[in-house]
C-alpha cells in the first residue's frame, strides 16, 4: 500500500489531537518534524538490519589515466555498498579495498585491480589505460524528503523520452532535476536526477534514455531528492508516525503527551525490527571465505611480493 505524504499528516494529527482546522502547526512543520525523525531515527533502524532496503546502484565510465572518482552525491553516510568492475562485455568481478599503506604494490596490470577512499571520494589502483569499463558503485540512497502530494506530478502515459502527466504543478521546470518514483508498495526511485528539458503543456521532456523503461502510469514525477510517498516500508510508518508525534507534542511542551507515546515507540521498534529481518527467511545467506579454497580464485594482482 502507497501512503502519501497527506496521509501520513492525517495520522500524525490523530496522534496529538489536533482539530482539523488549527494554526498551531502547518504542513511544513509536519514535513520538518518527520523529515527530521526519519533521518535521525527510522532510516538507520532500518539500514541497521543489513537487509538492503535502500540499496541502489550506478555505473561510471572508467576515464583512461584518470584514477580518483567521486562517490555519489546522494549517497547515504558518504559510503558505499560495494564496487565492481564492469568490462565492455557486460561481465562484472569484484574490486575489493585495499589499505592505502599497500596501494604502491598495485603496478602490475592496466586495469584496476583495487580502490581505496580518498575523502570524499575513491581511488583506484593501477593507473587504467584500457578504454570501455566502468565502474558499478552499489550505494545507499536514503529515502526523499516528504513535500505536499500537489508538489509531485502523477504520470499519465509515456512515450520514449516524452512523459505526459496528469496535472503539472509549479515545482517542475525546465532545468530543474526530478526523480521518477513508482507508485506501488515500496515507492522506490525507478530513476533519479533526470533534467526536464522541454515542457509542452503537461508533457515533459527529457534527455534520451533518462526515463526508466519500467516507468508506468500511476507513478510519480518529484523534485530530485524529495517525495509526495513515503518511502520507506509500509510497516515502519506507525513508527514513524509515533516519533513525530511525540516531537511535536514536545514542542508545544505537553510532556504528558510524549511520555503517552513512549510504550507505543518501544514497542513499534521491536515489532519493525522482528518483521523485517530476516528479509529471506527461508534462505540465509552462506558465510564463505572467498580467500579460501573453495571460495573461488583469489581476489588481487600479481606484484613483485607475489599475490597481494
Amino acid at each position: 500500500m502507497t501512503v502519501t505524504t497527506d496521509a501520513f499528516i492525517a495520522e500524525v494529527k490523530q496522534l496529538i489531537t489536533l482539530p482539523a482546522v488549527q494554526s498551531r502547526f502547518t504542513n511544513p512543520n509536519f514535513f520538518s518534524f518527520g523529515n527530521r525523525k526519519m533521518k535521525d531515527s527510522v532510516v538507520p533502524v532500518i539500514h541497521s538490519l543489513t537487509a538492503e532496503f535502500f540499496v541502489t546502484r550506478s555505473d561510471v565510465e572508467i576515464i583512461p589515466n584518470q584514477t580518483v572518482y567521486p562517490i555519489p552525491p546522494r549517497a547515504m553516510g558518504r559510503k558505499l555498498r560495494e564496487i565492481k568492475l564492469k568490462n565492455p562485455n557486460n561481465n562484472r568481478s569484484d574490486l575489493p579495498q585495499i589499505a592505502i599503506e599497500r596501494e604502491q604494490f598495485y603496478r602490475a596490470s592496466s586495469l584496476p585491480a583495487g580502490f581505496f577512499f580518498y575523502g570524499d571520494r575513491i581511488e583506484i589502483v593501477p593507473t587504467p589505460t584500457a578504454e570501455g569499463y566502468m565502474l558499478q558503485m552499489w550505494w545507499f540512497i536514503p529515502p526523499g524528503l516528504m513535500v505536499p502530494t500537489t508538489d509531485a506530478a502523477v504520470v499519465q502515459s509515456i512515450n520514449v523520452d516524452d512523459v505526459t502527466v496528469v496535472s503539472l504543478p509549479s515545482t517542475l521546470a525546465i532545468g530543474r532535476d526530478v526523480d521518477f518514483i513508482a507508485g506501488q508498495a515500496g515507492n522506490s526511485c525507478l530513476g533519479i536526477d533526470a533534467e526536464i528539458i522541454n515542457i509542452t503543456g503537461n508533457t515533459l521532456t527529457f534527455d534520451v534514455g533518462a526515463v526508466p523503461t519500467d516507468l508506468a502510469a500511476g507513478d510519480y514525477i518529484s523534485i530530485a531528492g524529495t517525495s509526495p510517498v513515503l518511502q520507506i516500508p509500509d510497516d515502519a510508518v506507525p513508527y514513524l508516525v509515533t516519533l513525530t508525534a511525540m516531537e511535536m507534542l514536545g514542542a508545544i511542551s505537553d510532556y504528558e503527551g510524549m511520555d503517552r507515546l513512549k510504550e507505543t515507540r518501544d514497542d513499534q521498534k521491536k515489532n519493525l525490527m522482528l518483521l523485517l529481518e530476516p528479509r529471506a527467511e527461508g534462505e540465509p545467506i552462506p558465510l564463505i571465505n572467498d580467500y579460501g579454497f573453495i571460495g573461488g580464485p583469489r581476489r588481487g594482482v600479481w606484484g613483485a611480493w607475489g599475490y597481494i
